[in-house]
């Protein structure tokens, strides 16, 4: 056994587990309570030669890897929002090697970008300051984002416009198209509408997180105004003057949330007509429940050369919008800075962690009424508004009903700003404990079934009789099982909706359910408990 307690983390090798050769297994978990973080980037790490591709933590936030070769690794965990974890060094066998990775929430909130010193561009180093925390941050989005791409891990609907304007920006021809992929490789697309003018692109992850794009230009931290009010921004120019074509830029951060929210950028080191006339452009990026990031919306602009020297006959513009495949549509178009007209947006997503997907169809009302939608096929949702709003939002879905999950969400989000709000169904594991606790003690819940009571059209049935029994042949008792063959019953009645719930059953055990409604039994079933010992039916009653 590996054992290192003086970080948070456990990392074991389990030599009485057989396993696939070399197999190493890492579970995330929050340090302070043990719950799992899922959507981590994890990277495996050689002592010698480049790193494995890497992969997110699942929901329970497990992720496994097959160790290539032998010899010494590390594992690493970065997600936003949380301290850079990395492990003692590994050197995996024939044998399983589990590795268990505590990560804390960042502990200290990004320092005020103030004087002088924090508007100085220098080289960029991860390091006690501003400039390396907003760094540090935004370098976890791009990886998170860079290892998206590149495995194609999300199917994307993509939906482009190219765009030819006029000198005063009038639109003269436009084209779109629309495609689904699982890279963004389109948003790459260049233009070189000049003889002297350099090939444009839209800078990408790998691009930006390279080794020479940081070893070649300088950062600073600054605070933002205007449209950026309330965020941070990383600052990056060339650090020297040339004739190769190059980007100067900003990428602003949520300090709140600690989340990459765009990159606005311009063309320098180009030639004099070009400069005036400004190749231009921005990105923006989302993150999404499993850990991804992707690139939301992009936009490019660069100048068309006109008849004589030195003019401009107006300019090449390109860009989309992009969405998981089963999130509601957004038309594409340019993408400007928000303009600051006191537009307000809450969005979020409902997520079902027993299904391992998204919930569609939930209702999301404001308390006041004034604001309602319902969640898309990808679980999400988005409401608009003019102003700040301090309401609470409230979900309403037969299944968030019924598993008994928190559906009220208070919401408090200034003019202009932006709000998301998450709703998670927990894991069978959990649910247990909320549905049929243990009174404080140590045991372990028991199971339930859960389910709803129908009439023909669908309609609940209120007071109906749901009653549940099955033979227990084995208790424990001080450690020791005992033979009992003892006979249990539950029952219950159905709440307005149709509901019910019934505690107390024990694993393996066969089932025997009935309901009865007026006294009268209307459907008798013989069910088994599955292995996440919650057990869900409901009940479809015909008229006699």
């Amino acid at each position: 056994m590996l054992l290192r307690t003086s970080i948070p983390v456990l990392a074991f090798l389990a030599a009485g587990i057989t396993a696939g050769a070399q197999e190493l297994r890492v579970e995330v978990v929050k340090h302070a309570d043990g719950q799992p973080i899922p959507g981590t980037l994890l990277t495996l790490l050689h002592e010698q030669d480049s790193t494995q591709p890497g992969r997110f933590s699942d929901l329970n936030g497990r992720a496994t890897f097959n160790v290539p070769r032998r010899g010494r690794y590390r594992i690493r965990a970065e997600k936003v929002g949380y301290d850079t974890w990395t492990s003692v060094s590994l050197v995996p066998s024939n044998a399983l090697t589990r590795v268990r990775a505590g990560m804390k929430p960042r502990s200290l909130r990004l320092p005020p970008v103030t004087g002088k010193s924090e508007t100085v561009c220098s080289n960029l180093t991860e390091q006690a300051t501003a400039t390396g925390d907003i760094w540090g941050e935004i370098r976890k989005a791009l990886a998170a984002n860079k290892v998206t791409e590149s495995q194609r891990m999300v199917a994307l609907n993509i939906e482009t416009y190219d765009r030819l304007l006029g000198p005063a920006g009038n639109v003269i021809s436009e084209r779109g198209a629309r495609h689904s992929a699982n890279s963004l490789q389109a948003y790459k697309v260049s233009y070189a509408g000049l003889t002297e003018q350099p090939v444009f692109r839209v800078p990408d992850a790998s691009t930006l997180l390279s080794e020479e794009f940081v070893a070649s230009h300088c950062f600073s931290s600054i605070r933002g105004s205007g449209p950026e009010n309330g965020l941070l921004g990383l600052e990056f120019r060339p650090a020297k003057l040339g004739t190769k074509a190059d980007v100067s830029g900003v990428l602003w951060l949520d300090p709140t949330t600690y989340s990459l929210r765009h990159l606005v950028f311009d063309y320098v080191n180009v030639p004099p007509r070009v400069r005036a006339a400004r190749a231009t452009g921005r990105i923006e990026f989302q993150p999404l429940v499993g850990g991804q990031w992707i690139v939301s919306r992009w936009h490019l602009k660069t100048p068309r050369a006109g008849n004589t020297p030195n003019a401009i006959a107006g300019y090449n513009e390109s860009g989309g919008i992009v969405r998981p495949i089963g999130t509601a549509a957004v038309a594409a178009g340019p993408v400007a800075a928000p303009a600051s007209t006191g537009e307000t947006r809450i969005t979020g997503t409902v997520f079902d962690q027993t299904t391992g997907k998204p919930l569609s169809g939930v209702q999301v009302v404001s308390t006041s009424g004034r604001y309602k939608t319902a969640t898309n096929r990808g679980g999400g949702f988005e409401l608009a508004m003019d102003g700040g709003l301090v309401d609470t939002l409230i979900f309403d879905h037969p299944r968030l009903r019924l598993l008994r999950v928190p559906r009220v969400r208070p919401v408090s989000v200034a003019s202009g700003a932006r709000a998301q709000v998450t709703v998670v169904i927990p894991g069978f594991a959990v649910l247990r404990q909320g549905l049929c606790p243990t009174g404080g003690s140590t045991a372990q819940p028991p199971g339930a079934a859960i389910g709803y009571v129908l009439d023909a059209a669908g309609e609940p049935i209120a007071n109906a009789q749901v009653s549940a029994t099955w033979q227990v042949l084995w208790t424990e008792e001080k450690g020791r099982l005992m033979a009992i063959k003892q006979q249990r019953t539950v029952e219950t009645q159905t709440a307005a909706d149709g509901s019910y719930l019934l505690c107390g059953f024990t694993r393996d055990a066969p089932i025997a359910m009935t309901v009865s409604v007026d006294g009268t039994r209307r459907a008798e079933e013989s069910l088994t408990l599955p292995r996440t010992m919650v057990l869900e039916r409901d009940f479809r009653i015909r008229q006699q």
